[in-house]
C-alpha cells in the first residue's frame, strides 16, 4: 500500500521540528561530543549546522509555496561553525585514537549558541514595532518585507519578473551649492525592490503599519510624488 503524501503543513511541521533537535543536539555536542570513531566532534558539529541551514532554505521554500508565515523555528539561531578539530572531551580510547589520525585536535570549547554572530537570523524592535530580520539574504527592515523577496524570487524563478533588485537608490533632488559651498545635501529615495515585468521598471515600497500623521510618513509621500515627477515611475505599494 502506498505511503499517504504529507500535506504541505505536515511537511513544514516536520522541517521545523528537525530544525528543533539538529540545534539541540549541536548544543549536546558542544558539551559532551559524540561517539564518532573517525572524526572529531567538530566536524559532525558543522555538519549538523549544515542540516539546519538546509532546513531553513526548506522551509522558505515550502511556506512560500503554502502561502504561510514562517514558524518560529526559522527565527532560531543558526549554530556558529566551529573548528573541525574540536573534541568536547580529549580522555579516554576515542579521543586517544582520533589524536594519532588528527594530531590537531583541540578542547578550546566554541562560542556558545546565544552568542553566536555570523549569519544568525536575529530580530530587532525598532520604532514602528517592525522587526528587522538577518538572513543570509541580507538584512529587512520587517517579516513582510522578506517574505515579499521570497514571492518575488519565487516568480523570478518562475520567468514573470527578472533583473530583481534590492535597496535601490534613486537621487530625487542634486545637493545645493551656495558661493562654492554644499548647503544641502542630495534627497534619495531608496525603493525596497526594483524588478522588469513586461518590459517595464517596477518599483516597490512594502508598507506595514502606516500613520498619516506621522512626519515618516509625510515624508516618505513627498519622496513618491517626487519619484512620479523625475523618473515617470508611480511606486506600488504593497
Amino acid at each position: 500500500m502506498a505511503r499517504r503524501k504529507k500535506t504541505l503543513q505536515e511537511q513544514i511541521s516536520a522541517e521545523a521540528n528537525e530544525i528543533r533537535r539538529e540545534i539541540a543536539h549541536w548544543c549536546y555536542m558542544r558539551e559532551y561530543g559524540c561517539s564518532d570513531p573517525s572524526w572529531p566532534d567538530g566536524v559532525n558539529m558543522n555538519l549538523t549546522r549544515n542540516h539546519v541551514i538546509y532546513g531553513k532554505r526548506r522551509l522558505e521554500e515550502l511556506c512560500a509555496e503554502a502561502g504561510v508565515d514562517l514558524p518560529e523555528e526559522y527565527y532560531l539561531p543558526i549554530p556558529p561553525e566551529v573548528s573541525k578539530w574540536y573534541m568536547a572531551d580529549m580522555t579516554g580510547d576515542r579521543a586517544e585514537k582520533l589524536m594519532r589520525l588528527h594530531p590537531f585536535l583541540t578542547s578550546r570549547k566554541p562560542e556558545k549558541l546565544s552568542r553566536a554572530g555570523g549569519d544568525v537570523l536575529k530580530r530587532v524592535t525598532n520604532k514602528y514595532r517592525n522587526q528587522k530580520v538577518v538572513t543570509p539574504h541580507g538584512t529587512f527592515d520587517s517579516r513582510r518585507e522578506y517574505r515579499r523577496y521570497q514571492e518575488l524570487l519565487l516568480l523570478q524563478r518562475a520567468g514573470k519578473i527578472s533583473e530583481l533588485r534590492r535597496q535601490v537608490k534613486y537621487e530625487l533632488l542634486p545637493s545645493q551649492r551656495l558661493n562654492g559651498k554644499c548647503v544641502e545635501r542630495p534627497l534619495y529615495y531608496i525603493a525596497d525592490f526594483v524588478y522588469t515585468q513586461d518590459g517595464e521598471t517596477v518599483v516597490e515600497d512594502v508598507k506595514g503599519y502606516r500613520d498619516p500623521a506621522s512626519a515618516g510618513y509625510a515624508k516618505y509621500v513627498i519622496k513618491r510624488k517626487l519619484m512620479l515627477y523625475r523618473y515617470g515611475i508611480r511606486v506600488r505599494e504593497v
